[in-house]
């Protein structure tokens, strides 16, 4: 496994998609380190990219990618459910401080583009964590949201 990736979900059952300066989506997620599981590779890059608090992470599955020039490798998934979110601040490898969005998971494959595979894996995360109230796509404030209150 080369990469890891989440699915992390608020408790209204959306998940978080992070913007980058070109408005470029994407899920948190990365390589590991040495010596380091998908949940602890996956818990750091969620903090530093998008300064996420998560619960355990639960496995999802995981894809093949294909990109011109490279050989397949797998990147895994796996999803889990957001405690909180700190103050926005720029991602300590690259700098870039992402913009952050709360979209329903139905929905965040469309804004993904990932089609088919990314449509499975919306549905698991639904089945798995659906929605207790149903609350439209935002963006998340710079200051932060905490969801150990609601």
């Amino acid at each position: 496994m080369q990469q890891t990736w989440g699915w992390l979900v608020d408790p209204h059952g959306r998940v978080l998609v992070m913007l980058d300066r070109h408005g470029v989506p994407s899920l948190p997620g990365g390589r590991p380190e040495a010596g380091e599981s998908p949940c602890e590779t996956l818990a750091r890059e969620a903090e530093e990219e998008v300064q996420a608090r998560l619960s355990t992470p639960y496995p999802l599955g995981y894809q093949q990618v294909r990109e011109h020039g490279r050989p397949p490798y797998a990147q895994l998934r796996l999803g889990a459910l957001l405690r909180g979110l700190d103050p926005a601040a720029p991602d300590r490898d690259t700098g870039e401080k992402y913009q952050r969005v709360l979209i329903p998971a139905r929905q965040a494959n469309l804004l993904l583009g990932w089609g088919p595979e990314g449509d499975a894996q919306a549905h698991a995360v639904s089945r798995i964590w659906p929605p207790r109230t149903t609350r439209p796509a935002q963006y998340v404030p710079e200051t932060g949201l905490d969801f150990t209150e609601e």
